[in-house]
């Protein structure tokens, strides 16, 4: 390579593709394991544009983030009434069995919606459900009806009501739909990781997860948030160590994850509390490998991750997986 060594650990946090390819031509490093070559013939990966379709995540992400400090100019809710809601929609998710995709892509709605609009603490389920009948159009492929969506409000709301919702939301939003969320990041990085254990992936989208309780959350990029969840659950299972693969396809060193898993471990420290139960009922199941039942780890156990390129000697179990269904329950009577 020229005589120049790769350094992944760049002070920007953001791994320069410029860096000079290997032979193959494929665009990765010497130094760094192709997570791609093995997938090249399986049409669900697209392994030719995996890179630029990734680029193209990490570009939207930042067009389509919704203000961090939208609630400084809301007069009628509150980061807590926020989180109340987003954990019920999990619950709602849960019910109506959709994809944990169709619940980020609510969430983003919903955020992007509130930096525009202000909303009546009456209105804000709502305003919940109608970007959460939105989400499950675009994704899903049988989504749930608007009869479902009035029915899970227990009548709170009448079908009018959800459609004229649906309708502001989308002119509010001006149909930009296709946004990033965590989720596509989080399955990227862990193919960077050698024999990854189902069982760590499940627990970094439950931490992915936690986050959409906290407001201040929206400070993050989602493509960070993968990276400090995946992250911590790999410490959270011993695997201590961000390795050059992992900080070349995420393009964050673990410096620039510090502040952001800090956070998190703040965040886990309340999972759950007696309002906020949706995510970890929902990864306490065995579809999940339980893992919000496992050890936590809070703001004082964590210490800062070392680097290790060789984890092929770490291993964790993988419990069976099984179905589950999940009952909703009432919506809360907060916003009556």
């Amino acid at each position: 390579m020229n005589g120049s060594a790769l350094s992944v650990d760049t002070p920007t946090g953001v791994v320069p593709m410029s860096l000079e390819a290997s032979a193959s031509g494929t665009g990765v490093v010497d130094e760094v394991a192709n997570i791609d070559a093995t997938v090249l013939s399986d049409p669900n990966y697209c392994a030719e544009y995996a890179e630029d379709v990734y680029a193209a995540l990490r570009e939207n992400e930042t067009r389509t983030a919704p203000l961090p400090n939208y609630m400084a100019a809301q007069r009628d809710i509150t980061p807590a009434m926020r989180a109340i809601l987003m954990d019920w929609l999990v619950e709602v998710a849960e019910e109506y069995r959709l994809k944990s995709e169709t619940l980020f892509l609510t969430i983003n709605y919903i955020d992007r919606f509130l930096s525009k609009r202000n909303v009546k603490r009456c209105k804000l389920q709502l305003v919940g459900v109608a970007a959460m009948l939105v989400a499950s159009k675009f994704e899903e492929i049988y989504p749930p009806l608007v009869k479902d969506f009035v029915f899970i409000t227990d009548n709170t709301y009448s079908r009018a009501q959800v459609i004229q919702m649906e309708t502001i939301i989308l002119q509010t939003l001006k149909f930009e739909l296709v946004v990033s969320t965590p989720l596509p990041f989080l399955v990227r990085y862990a193919r960077a990781v050698d024999d990854l254990p189902d069982e760590i992936l499940s627990l970094a989208r439950y931490y992915c997860e936690c986050t959409i309780h906290s407001y201040d959350f929206l400070k993050y990029p989602p493509s960070l948030t993968a990276a400090a969840s995946l992250c911590l659950a790999l410490s959270t299972r011993g695997w201590n160590y961000w390795s050059p693969s992992l900080s070349y396809y995420s393009g964050f060193t673990s410096d620039d994850l510090q502040a952001c898993i800090l956070d998190l471990t703040g965040v886990l420290a309340n999972e759950p509390s007696a309002q906020l139960q949706g995510v970890w009922e929902k990864y306490s199941h065995s579809k999940w490998h339980r893992v919000s039942r496992s050890r936590i780890w809070t703001t004082g156990d964590f210490v800062p991750f070392a680097t290790d390129t060789n984890p092929s000697s770490r291993s964790a179990s993988r419990p069976t997986q099984s179905g589950h269904r999940h009952t909703a329950s009432l919506p809360p009577a907060i916003f009556r």
